[in-house]
């Protein structure tokens, strides 16, 4: 099996506190952030900083990002969104705002994690979702 890049591990513990916060289970918090690291020993195999950062970002803009997601899905209300679908079009909008990693890889990332931890529509939703806001931000 391949080795995940410290950034896609890094993504997947955000995508794990999304989730848990969305659900009502966990503090939208650093902190939570840095439980969830201390609680998989992720240790040299994440990038603590990328992960903060995303998580600063999407922290100091949450509002702005789900109003996008609303003005972007049409006929989807973000409490009808599967959560996990939710949480990855939540980190994928953070990371487009950023500007720093391209948008295909973006894209690609949110993807192929919603493979692996969505349902069988995820990819698709997730895909159609982060490609529309894609091309209003480059617009």
């Amino acid at each position: 099996m391949a080795r995940k890049s410290k950034r896609r591990v890094s993504r997947e513990r955000l995508l794990g506190l999304l989730y848990a916060w969305d659900a009502g289970g966990m503090e939208l918090s650093l902190e939570s952030l840095d439980s969830i690291r201390n609680s998989f020993s992720l240790e040299g195999r994440e990038d603590p900083e990328f992960s903060r950062g995303l998580f600063d970002k999407y922290f100091s803009q949450k509002e702005h990002i789900d109003d996008i997601i609303e003005n972007v899905s049409q006929n989807w209300k973000l409490s009808r969104m599967d959560r996990v679908d939710l949480a990855l079009i939540r980190i994928g909008i953070t990371e487009l705002m950023t500007g720093e990693v391209p948008v295909a890889v973006i894209i690609n990332e949110s993807v192929e994690l919603g493979k692996g931890y969505g349902s069988g529509k995820t990819a698709r939703f997730v895909n159609g979702i982060l490609h529309k806001v894609a091309q209003n931000i480059s617009a």
